[in-house]
């Protein structure tokens, strides 16, 4: 959910990825909150501690 390749000119791929807490939404084209993106709504975990979302990877 965090990394994706957008083409450019139709021909050559372009690597991006995310920063922390957001995703990428390929409605909008750009990085979101994780729950605007369908599928991705649980991408970060969240840690019970201090209620911090983190990678749950």
């Amino acid at each position: 959910c965090q990394k994706f390749y957008i083409c450019r000119n139709g021909v050559q791929a372009q690597y991006g990825s995310c920063p922390a807490g957001s995703v990428y939404n390929e409605e909008s084209f750009k990085c979101d909150e994780p729950e605007n993106v369908p599928g991705c709504e649980n991408w970060f975990g969240e840690d019970n501690s201090t209620g911090d979302k983190k990678n749950s990877n």
